[in-house]
């Protein structure tokens, strides 16, 4: 889920996603790999893909943590009052 790719990101370590669900977590697994901080793998295919990983964990550590949105929280809060602003001012 997103709280645990959130937490590898920060943390700096690649993931292998395996078997995500249909939805958010299939559009989190996209984001990683487009982002070059982990890899997706079928069920059978784990082994080889931890395996190729080791060559791979330095740039996917630089990678994850180049991804992570310092201040989220904070930035969607202020979003969230901005709109609540806004829709107050309407008639």
């Amino acid at each position: 889920g997103g709280l645990t790719v959130s937490e590898a990101m920060t943390a700096g370590r690649p993931m292998v996603l395996v078997g995500t669900v249909p939805g958010n977590e299939s559009i989190n697994e996209a984001f990683v790999v487009r982002g070059c901080a982990g890899i997706s793998a079928k069920a059978h295919e784990v082994g080889a893909a931890v395996s190729s990983l080791r060559v791979l964990v330095p740039g996917m550590s630089r990678s994850a943590k180049q991804l992570v949105q310092h201040h989220a929280a904070e930035n969607v809060l202020a979003h969230a009052i901005r709109l609540a602003k806004r829709v107050g001012n309407r008639p």
